[in-house]
């Protein structure tokens, strides 16, 4: 991983366009990392494992945040998606036991598989109307999950949400039910 055991605050330079595959995984004394606009791409388990990284401001050139890009990131406690990113890749936040909210802006038109899975710390998640998909295991293991807010009616994959989570539909139609992994939306 590039730059090896790097700790403290971190600033990518302005010349970065991607972060590459596993890039900083495992630098667990890095605190904060300052991520450029000129930044498009963040690869598969970018930040994977930098337990010490506490605060991420994704910019608004990122699309999509990478399988596994934070996966295991157990300090972090504020997360930043962009007003243009269009998916929440597989497991890209999972593990993240410190998060205690996250906003999930209203372009996300997708929550893929394992998203926040194990993100111990969430205890209210709203999905925006955008969103037609949440993965199978999105949000599985988030034990302090207490309850979900759908918007409309969106395609739930298998255990998307622990069981014992409250899921309320606001919008219209209402009165719509459907199950999907086992779960009522009402």
């Amino acid at each position: 991983a590039y730059p090896g055991g790097k700790k403290g605050a971190y600033t990518i330079p302005p010349s970065v366009l991607k972060i590459g595959w596993s890039a900083f995984a495992g630098c667990t004394g890095l605190t904060s990392v300052i991520i450029p606009p000129s930044v498009m791409v963040i690869e598969e388990s970018a930040f994977a494992g930098c337990t010490g990284l506490a605060s991420v401001i994704i910019p608004p050139s990122v699309p999509k945040i990478g399988w596994e890009a934070f996966w295991g990131c157990t300090g972090l406690t504020s997360v930043t998606i962009p007003l243009s990113a269009l998916k929440i890749g597989w497991g890209a936040f999972a593990g993240c036991t410190g998060l205690t909210s996250i906003i999930i802006p209203p372009s996300v038109t997708e929550i893929e598989e394992g998203a926040f899975a194990g993100c111990t710390g969430l205890t209210s998640v709203e999905i925006p109307p955008s969103v037609t998909e949440v993965g199978e295991g999105a949000f599985a293991g988030c034990t302090g999950l207490a309850s979900v807010t759908l918007s409309r009616w969106t395609w739930l994959g298998d255990g998307a949400f622990p069981e014992e989570t409250r899921i309320t539909y606001r919008g219209y139609g209402a009165a719509k039910v459907a199950f999907m992994g086992g779960l009522g939306v009402q």
